[in-house]
């Protein structure tokens, strides 16, 4: 299989839709509104790949943090939007690396 094909795959079998959410916490679907809120402030897209590298909902691991959107990230705590000044390096818009 060439990169490029390997690359397609990888784009189609993807997380990203509320009932993945849902499979992925350990929820039933449909999910409480809250998760729409959140989903469409915070929309996700992971591949089968990094699904593979962490256990069903366990939202102590790391890897599962950084993928998947949390409720408390709808909560307002204050501070500044950009505290590390990241905004720059920006490549797309909500693209940081």
């Amino acid at each position: 299989m060439t990169e490029t094909r390997k690359r397609r795959k990888e784009q189609i079998v993807s997380y990203y839709t509320q009932r993945d959410l849902a499979s992925l916490i350990g929820e039933k679907y449909p999910l409480p509104p809250s998760y729409r809120v959140l989903l469409q402030r915070y929309p996700f897209r992971i591949t089968a790949y990094y699904r593979s590298l962490f256990l069903k909902a366990n939202v102590a691991d790391p890897l599962f943090r950084q993928c998947i959107p949390d409720l408390k990230e709808l909560e307002d705590t204050g501070g500044k939007d950009d505290p590390l000044e990241e905004e720059r390096f920006m490549p797309l818009p909500n693209l940081i690396h």
